[in-house]
């Protein structure tokens, strides 16, 4: 038998009855229409508690005026003081969070729920801010300020604000705060309704979302206690850095035919090696591989093996210092083995000859034993027939780094458009006996029309800086220290047209370079400037800045 199937469908307030006949009923969602673009809005009257009441201790429940759901509600509600145990669930237009442990009394609580309430359909999310007091009034402190990316200058979005009470027994490196709030995407943060007192204030790049501080994430504090009995704390500037401060490790050893590798778990700018004899450069040599992480011990005279104390230092400074046995493979080095030994020949400015005051770099990937200057030629413009040597004892200067791995030579020559240097077949021979082969590079004249220049005069009373210029990709194209200019006039020439960016760096230890902060110590990263406004360079172009801090 048929069945008769009602439908009600409310339109504009007024109901309208339709009958028809079905052997069944199906529910549909409706369709066609525009898209929802409206977020859930919060029924204050059926939510509570209600924003900013007084002595209230029990759980919370929002109601909305449509279905909705959560998403990643546990990792991005923020509920300030810290709440560990709760549970939440929602029943169509309703969100219920229970407090599974006693709220402290006294106590303002924020709860901050962000993006993690949406509607059911399009997931449109709405902003909800909760502020209640378990006592008879609320804590109505407060500190506000920003994040910066000390480096790039970058707002630190994203960034977690740790706030720890001074007496608190919490660690930023191993607990979650007291208070907490998050940056916006400018990098600005503002804690709300906090209770007078003592606190340690720390914002954190919290890539795994633990709600504290792991190595490896960026971190930035403000030194000493911030006292909030004196009153609001307002437009803190926190720099955020990736701290170093744990020496590199000697991950392993691994003996090859002749030489022993040395990998750490991160670049080395400097090493040494030390075995208590004074001739011991006879018997090992040395060099950093160009990754930074590997080191290569080549054996000039057969050794099994050598007891040597390795000393590594990184890029900031921290240090290691183990002993270590080295045993070599001795067995003779098969020309199939050998790994290839080659020069690469450029520029020290990586562009071209400038006022035919030529300047090379040879960069070789293991150290150099001999160099036979004979086999070093020099063309000039379009001929090819006419070899002159490249090395002239009285007009040429050469220049060999600590690994005998990079030589740089400089001499004048005269020519119009360009030369063509060759290094001819064993022209270096390596410290193993690899013998280079033939490179023939040219090397262009800098087209002065093709390049930019940029001036910049510094107005400053500190004594010790360093003026970068970065690229558009925020690499560091060329540097000067202060102690290499008079008057604190800086000239960055050849620059290929562009947009630059002027970053200065003060050099507060003078050891020419910057260090980054170290929490644990309270030692604030070394400051760094940035010049407002990116500098515009077009080819042929001079352009004359003043830059003052």
């Amino acid at each position: 038998m048929k069945r008769v199937v009602l439908y009600i469908i409310y339109v504009s307030g007024l109901a309208w009855m339709i009958t028809g006949m079905s052997s069944c009923a199906n529910i549909i969602a409706p369709t066609g229409g525009p898209k929802d673009t409206l977020a859930p809005v919060l029924d204050t009257v059926r939510s509570f508690p209600k924003m900013e009441q007084l002595n209230y201790k029990g759980n919370v429940v929002l109601t909305f005026n449509e279905w909705i759901k959560t998403e990643k509600l546990k990792q991005d509600l923020i509920i300030t003081p810290r709440v560990q145990n709760y549970s939440h669930k929602v029943v169509k237009k309703r969100l219920i969070i229970t407090f599974l442990q006693p709220l402290d009394s006294n106590t303002t609580y924020n709860l901050d729920f962000r993006n993690t309430i949406q509607d059911i359909t399009e997931g449109n999310a709405t902003p909800v801010r909760l502020a209640f007091s378990t006592g008879s009034q609320l804590d109505t402190m407060q500190i506000n300020g920003k994040v910066t990316e000390l480096l790039s200058n970058a707002p630190g979005k994203a960034t977690l604000l740790a706030l720890y009470k001074e007496d608190d027994t919490l660690n930023v490196a191993e607990d979650p705060p007291y208070y907490l709030t998050q940056t916006d995407d400018a990098g600005y943060f503002n804690f709300k309704n906090i209770k007078a007192n003592r606190y340690r204030l720390y914002a954190v790049k919290d890539a795994n979302n633990n709600k504290y501080y792991t190595k490896g994430e960026m971190i930035g504090f403000v030194p000493g206690i911030i006292d909030l009995n004196q009153g609001n704390r307002d437009s803190l500037q926190i720099d955020l850095v990736k701290e170093d401060y744990e020496p590199p490790r000697l991950n392993s050893k691994v003996p090859k035919k002749h030489l022993v590798e040395l990998n750490f778990n991160e670049g080395i700018r400097e090493i040494k090696l030390d075995s208590g004899q004074t001739n011991f450069q006879d018997k090992i040599q040395y060099n950093i591989a160009p990754n930074g992480r590997k080191v290569i011990l080549y054996n000039k005279q057969s050794l099994d093996s050598i007891r040597v104390r390795v000393i590594a230092i990184d890029s900031v400074d921290n240090r290691l210092s183990e002993e270590v046995t080295l045993q070599f493979n001795n067995k003779p080095i098969k020309d199939k083995d050998r790994a290839a030994f080659g020069v690469k020949i450029a520029p020290t400015n990586g562009i071209g000859v400038e006022d035919n005051q030529l300047e090379l770099e040879f960069l070789f990937p293991k150290p150099v034993k001999n160099l036979d200057a004979s086999k070093l030629k020099y063309l000039i413009d379009a001929d090819t027939v006419n070899f002159q040597p490249l090395i002239v004892d009285s007009t040429t200067k050469l220049q060999w780094n600590e690994y005998r791995t990079k030589l740089t030579l400089t001499r004048s020559i005269q020519f119009k458009n360009a030369i063509k240097v060759i290094s001819d077949t064993a022209a270096f021979i390596s410290v193993i006996d690899d013998s280079t082969t033939l490179v023939q590079q040219p090397i262009q004249r800098i087209d002065p029309t093709s390049v930019g220049l940029v001036n910049i005069k510094v107005e400053t009373s500190t004594p010790n800086f360093v003026i970068q210029l970065l690229d558009q990709e925020f690499e560091l194209i060329k540097e000067q220290d202060n102690s290499e200019v008079t008057g604190n006039q800086f000239r960055f020439n050849n620059l290929p047209p562009g947009t630059y960016t002027i970053r200065v760096i003060i050099d507060e230890n003078n050891n020419g370079r910057w260090d980054p902060s170290d929490f644990k110590k309270e030692k604030l990263a070394e400051k760094i400037f940035f010049y407002d406004n990116p500098v515009q360079l077009r080819a042929n172009w001079e352009q004359n800045i003043t830059v003052k801090f």
